[in-house]
């Protein structure tokens, strides 16, 4: 038997997971789930949580390539999958949650898992690493970019058994070329 605490931490870190196109309604989220879990009766009130597996599936890659490739640090599965991150998030902010690196280029080349857990790992050493000063803010940016996309990426990859989405709302006519090659495409 577990007590209300844990039980909240488990569904936090285990059940519920989350992508939207804009960073504002992720912050949101997490807010709101933050604040109902510590509301709850016998949860433990205000106290650290488990990592949410929330994310934002419309970040833009702003970063330039170069700087974007220098994130791989050498090594070849990582700058293969910055790669396929550049690229394939070069149209988030579009295609958000349609993007499945699960189906990708870098996908047949190495699979999603290796490549997301060596992403993350790096991209988090690195930015334990750096030390911060207004000349690297752009490589800043791009790791803390990366680290989201790959957050992203990694839940876009997954399996889930059931899937709450919003409808789609925009008519065929009224979609950008972007969209509409994609669904074409697929």
């Amino acid at each position: 038997e577990i007590n209300e605490q844990k039980a909240i931490d488990a569904v936090l870190s285990q059940n519920i997971h989350g992508l939207e196109l804009d960073q504002r309604c992720v912050e949101l989220a997490v807010f709101a789930l933050a604040l109902e879990a510590w509301r709850y009766p016998n949860s433990g009130g205000h106290r650290k949580l488990p990592v949410l597996n929330l994310a934002c599936s419309g970040l833009s890659v702003k970063a330039a390539k170069e700087e974007w490739r220098q994130l791989g640090l050498g090594k070849k599965n990582l700058t293969i999958a910055l790669d396929w991150l550049y690229k394939e998030f070069g149209d988030a902010p579009v295609l958000g949650s349609l993007i499945n690196p699960a189906n990708s280029d870098a996908a047949n080349i190495v699979s999603w898992d290796d490549l997301s857990a060596t992403l993350s790992d790096a991209l988090e050493q690195e930015n334990q690493n750096t030390q911060h000063s207004e000349d690297d803010s752009q490589n800043i940016e791009a790791t803390v970019v990366a680290q989201g996309l790959a957050k992203a990426a990694t839940m876009l990859a997954g399996h889930y058994q059931w899937v709450v989405t919003n409808v789609p709302y925009l008519a065929r006519g009224k979609q950008d070329d972007t969209l509409k090659d994609f669904i074409g495409k697929r």
